[in-house]
């Protein structure tokens, strides 16, 4: 086993336990574990994770952790804001579905309702065989 010491900084200290999150600790893991997997075993994100430093030198996340490191990890820069993009199949999801469970209005009989259902089911079925 391997124990170094760990310090996390920023925003990315919200995936650890709350004693964890502002103070250097101990954290001992495999002899062969890289910083990505011991700082994944800590719960935090390789994703989140931005440059790291070991003993004050950068450090790449494939380097192995060694007794008595100090190991700062501080967070992705964020360029912008994450955005929601939608796939071009979007549209032909919401027709599909708009088909497939038309809304039913109080005016409508059961009847009606009956039909326009069957109806529906058909247009759908259609729509998946192409």
């Amino acid at each position: 086993m391997a124990t170094a010491r760990f310090r996390f900084f920023g925003d990315i200290g919200q995936f650890l336990a709350a004693p964890k999150r502002d103070a250097p600790f101990e954290f001992s893991c495999a002899r062969a574990a890289s910083l990505k997997n011991a700082i994944e075993a800590l719960g935090v994100p390789h994703t989140e994770v931005g440059p790291v430093t070991v003993n004050g030198e950068p450090a790449t996340l494939q380097r192995m952790v060694r007794d008595s490191d100090l190991i700062e990890v501080r967070p992705r820069e964020k360029e912008k804001p994450d955005l929601f993009l939608a796939d071009v199949h979007l549209g032909g999801l919401a027709r599909f579905l708009s088909a497939a469970w038309p809304a039913k209005s109080a005016a409508s009989s059961s009847l009606a309702t009956a039909s326009s259902s069957s109806a529906a089911r058909s247009r759908a079925a259609a729509m998946c065989a192409r």
